[in-house]
């Protein structure tokens, strides 16, 4: 079976998603988000433009810099996951 590359895998696309909704609510630019959450600039690039798939040491500088367990992240990466699938069924 093949794994889908980042940029076409559905999980990346929401991640990369809610990284910039986050951001958003924030006002932060992707150098502040990088700061906050101990990642490099060109890291927090590479995840919002899906070019490489989220790690745990990704996930948890995320879950840090937003202030919000990992797993809360996570609902809602699954809720845009949920919407998109209901958008393209329609």
């Amino acid at each position: 079976m093949d794994t889908p590359s980042p940029e076409t895998d559905p999980m990346s696309t929401a991640i990369a998603n809610q990284m910039r909704i986050q951001r958003t609510i924030r006002r932060w630019s992707q150098d502040d988000l990088a700061k906050a959450a101990g990642l490099g600039r060109s890291t927090i690039l590479r995840l919002e433009t899906t070019k490489i798939p989220m790690n745990i040491r990704h996930m948890q500088g995320l879950s840090t810099a937003f202030e919000m367990p990992w797993f809360e992240f996570l609902k809602l990466v699954n809720a845009d996951l949920e919407g998109s699938t209901q958008e393209d069924g329609d």
